[in-house]
């Protein structure tokens, strides 16, 4: 048996569980660097908690006794173009726009988490910008909502609302309820930020029961963290 991402593992009887793992590269896409699984929970006090467990590094390379590879990965990330190249085994890059406005993307989180958060917002808007060009209102509302967040990351609160607002309404345009969800979660984020406490309470509840009916598991925990957060 399984059960979706960001489920919530059943039974077991308090034993470990056992996972049966296999990874695949895309033909051409970069080099895998490694294996892993991620536990998401939430203690009795509300507070979320997050642990990484690298299981096998790609090329051999060995574990350290902490889990992390003793060697990086052998290809190489150009940043300045936000994209990659594998020198290993890739020749040539093909010519797509949309998949470069997904990794601008991804490297915006990347770097909003380390912090380099001028960076970040100059790919996010990158991206919004190639998104625009194809009319990809699914991909236009995450690069909304990459911005709230970096902005949110900032303290920049005012700016922060209005992206997150305006993926939330794309979201709900379209469709998306789990985007929608997380949208919702993170418009009650900055409620809290801006002392507004019913406001902030009316949107995480929402969410919480949305997360509940998707079976979302990781948004559960986040919203539990929050609304631990909105009654202290």
């Amino acid at each position: 048996g399984g059960v979706p991402m960001g489920g919530t593992l059943e039974g077991g009887n308090g034993a470990s569980p056992v996972f049966l793992i296999a990874a695949a590269k895309d033909a051409i896409g970069a080099n895998l660097d490694r294996v892993q699984i991620i536990k998401v929970w939430g203690d009795s006090d509300g507070e979320s908690h997050e642990r990484i467990y690298d299981v096998a590094a790609s090329g051999g390379r060995l574990l350290r006794p902490g889990g992390r590879p003793i060697a990086p990965v052998g290809s190489t990330v150009d940043i300045a173009a936000a994209s990659y190249r594998n020198a290993i085994e890739m020749f040539s890059l093909i010519g797509d726009e949309y998949g470069q406005a997904t990794g601008m993307n991804n490297l915006a989180e990347i770097l909003e988490l380390e912090g380099s958060y001028h960076e970040a917002l100059e790919y996010a808007f990158r991206s919004l910008k190639k998104r625009k060009a194809f009319s990809a209102k699914s991909g236009i509302a995450h690069s909304y909502h990459r911005i709230g967040s970096i902005y949110k990351a900032k303290g920049e609160v005012d700016k922060a609302l209005s992206y997150s607002d305006k993926a939330l309404q794309l979201r709900r345009e379209i469709g998306d309820k789990l985007g929608l969800a997380y949208s919702t979660l993170q418009l009650s984020e900055l409620a809290l930020r801006r002392g507004r406490l019913g406001e902030a309470l009316i949107r995480c509840e929402e969410v919480e029961r949305e997360f509940e009916v998707l079976e979302n598991r990781s948004g559960s925990v986040l919203t539990q963290a929050t609304k631990a957060r909105i009654l202290l």
